[in-house]
């Protein structure tokens, strides 16, 4: 009946443990006689990228680096832990949930009560920070809680503790990485040879997925003609391992650039300018051999970068260092090669008589700012100003399944299907203004619709009209995002375009305790 009940309640259970033989390790995981977490082994995931030769790259460098790297298990720590409600209505059942992936949550909740998709309905509710921990976490937790409420035929309800959150939720991966790379006398990279192992726990969860974008991303935003990475998952007897920001990616980040500085030291170049000469470019290759047409944006960045770097060492003392770091990186936006099924979405406009505009889109808003540029989207594309249009969280019995909010996607996909749906009314409504002006319309200015005669209808006036005229003002827009092939080497189109980013740093660091102050 209520929460202090339930604890109550909890404390009464007596748990009898049973101690078996446990792995909590890469290094334990990998013994040829370890106990096996699950029948198929202990090796959970394994992908490659191979191009070119690494013994050609070797041969052709006269600097070669070698560095191994650790990266530790990682909380989300977002301010709002897990947490549903789950209501009976009727044969339908609803789920209120601050999750990032609704659409998952519908599936998961359908399987587990033997229904139809049309017999679930979730509404997404603000979420208190996600990070990738409420991903496929919450699939779970509300599965769990429909099953209670269809039982009881009650609404159900559950809220995590801080501490059962950070016991049950999903971590980002511990990884061991192994870096090999070399560069000529010029300082232009040769080779990248690069082995990641990584933790991925007790279930493989979102694991396969999430070494995909590391194996993809490990040999960093540059032109590099040989290319050898293999990556490796196992199980352990450990939390699962999931989504968190950047998704595989800021681990082999990390190592690469690390690897970066230390040859850029050794071919005696400025860091900056190591990374601009081996920088991707238009009609570049990438470590995955995908030309890149559009967009690339590294070089810029790089050179804007430039002006607040003055000198890399500043004033120090026998314990006390101040330096400036830099570190680039790209990351492959959307789902990629590894989920092009999933690479689609939708949303609904709908302009109502007082010309407000009513927005629903498929993937969520957790704070990255998506309902801001989804309403200035809308905005712009149905030519009138911001404060007309309310961009509305995800229902999925309104809008079509749009696939999760993973991946730098929402912008993308959200962003093109609301277009898609604005054209559609835009069509309309000049076609409207055209005959109430007698005369083609030209364009639009601040929510007027400019005729070819100079005439100018509000945006209102043609609302209005449409409204006595019957004419349907909402629309359906989707969006399919290009599609992306890799080969069985890891060859070919990760990703259909990437975002590019170079950071500067200055820090002082304490020889003697190690801790670092950013200035």
């Amino acid at each position: 009946e209520n929460a202090s009940l339930a604890r109550r309640a909890a404390e009464l259970v007596k748990v009898t443990y049973e101690n078996l033989p446990h792995i909590s390790t890469i290094e334990q995981a990998q013994e040829a006689h370890a106990t096996l977490i699950h029948d198929g082994g202990n090796l959970a995931v394994e992908r490659k990228v191979i191009k070119g030769s690494i013994e050609q790259g070797e041969s052709e460098s006269d600097h070669v680096v070698e560095l191994e790297f650790r990266m530790p298990v990682q909380e989300h720590a977002y301010l709002e832990p897990l947490g549903a409600i789950a209501v009976p209505v009727g044969e339908k059942m609803e789920i209120w949930v601050p999750a990032q992936c609704p659409f998952y949550v519908r599936d998961a909740v359908a399987r587990c009560l033997g229904v139809k998709l049309a017999d679930v309905r979730i509404i997404q509710l603000p979420i208190g920070g996600g990070f990738g921990g409420k991903e496929d976490v919450p699939s779970e937790i509300c599965a769990r809680l429909a099953v209670l409420a269809r039982r009881t035929r009650r609404p159900a309800r559950i809220v995590l503790t801080r501490e059962d959150d950070m016991v049950y939720s999903s971590k980002r991966h511990p990884m061991k990485l192994t870096y090999r790379m070399g560069c000529d006398k010029q300082g232009k990279l040769r080779f990248a040879d690069i082995t990641i192992d990584a933790d991925v726990g007790a279930y493989a969860t979102l694991s396969p997925i999430v070494l995909f974008r590391s194996t993809v991303h490990a040999a960093g935003p540059y032109e590099i003609p040989n290319v050898r990475v293999i990556t490796r998952g196992y199980y352990t007897n450990t939390t699962p391992k999931g989504a968190m920001r950047g998704f595989g990616t800021p681990q082999v980040v990390f190592a690469c650039e690390g690897v970066i500085d230390e040859l850029a030291s050794r071919a005696g170049l400025d860091p900056l300018e190591f990374r601009a000469i081996n920088a991707l470019s238009r009609g570049g290759r990438t470590a995955t051999n995908q030309i890149l047409k559009d967009s690339v944006g590294l070089g810029e960045t790089i050179k804007r970068a430039r002006k607040h770097v003055d000198t890399w060492v500043k004033k120090s003392t026998p314990r006390i260092v101040r330096a400036t770091g830099v570190a680039s990186m790209f990351y492959g936006v959307s789902l990629g090669a590894a989920g092009t099924h999933l690479d689609r979405g939708g949303a609904k406009v709908e302009i109502l008589r007082d010309g407000s505009v009513n927005v629903w889109i498929g993937c969520t808003d957790m704070g990255q700012g998506a309902r801001t540029v989804l309403s200035q989207i809308a905005a712009e594309g149905l030519g009138v100003g911001l404060e007309a249009v309310q961009v509305n969280h995800v229902d999925t019995d309104i809008v079509p399944d749009s696939g999760p909010t993973v991946a730098s996607r929402t912008t993308v996909v959200s962003g093109n299907a609301i277009l898609d749906a604005c054209h559609k009314l835009r069509k309309v409504m000049v076609d409207v203004a055209g005959k109430m002006a007698g005369s083609k319309i030209v364009g639009t200015e601040d929510g007027v619709f400019v005729a070819q005669d100079g005439k100018r209808i509000h945006f209102g006036e043609v609302v209005g009209e449409c409204f006595r005229r019957r004419i349907d003002l909402s629309a359906l827009g989707w969006y399919v995002v290009p599609d992306c092939r890799l080969d069985d080497s890891g060859l070919g189109d990760a990703y259909y375009v990437y975002a590019y980013a170079t950071d500067v740093a200055e820090v002082e660091v304490d020889l003697e305790t190690g801790q670092v102050a950013i200035k």
